[in-house]
């Protein structure tokens, strides 16, 4: 992710998982994610980025869902999943290698 007013970096946007697998016959859910570098977190570059990502997703991809899975202390970034529409799925617990986790889902809307 680039700022608009001078094109410096201040993040980036995952998109992976866009394999051809069908599921219920419908293409397998995408997942999704964004870092944003500490200085420009809190001023909604993060949550435009993240707009203009599932916007074309469907259209691009083919997709009909898109997951992102976050730990679960991460409260900025359920901030933004909430605010994009995506609902809670699954929350899975703290192990002794990884800290709890929260798998999101939201629905596209595709034309396929």
């Amino acid at each position: 992710m680039r700022r608009r007013s001078d094109e410096q970096a201040i993040g980036i946007l995952h998109l992976y998982e866009l394999n051809h697998e069908i599921v219920n016959n419908q293409p397998a859910p995408c997942v999704v994610g964004m870092s944003l570098a500490a200085p420009f977190r809190q001023q909604g570059y993060g949550l435009e980025a993240f707009h203009q990502l599932l916007a074309h997703t469907a259209s691009l991809f083919g997709r009909t869902e898109a997951r992102a899975l976050t730990a679960a202390s991460n409260l900025a970034a359920q901030q933004v999943l909430r605010k994009s529409s995506f609902i809670l799925l699954e929350e899975y617990p703290a192990t002794p290698l990884q800290e709890a986790m929260q798998l999101w889902l939201r629905h596209l809307l595709s034309r396929y």
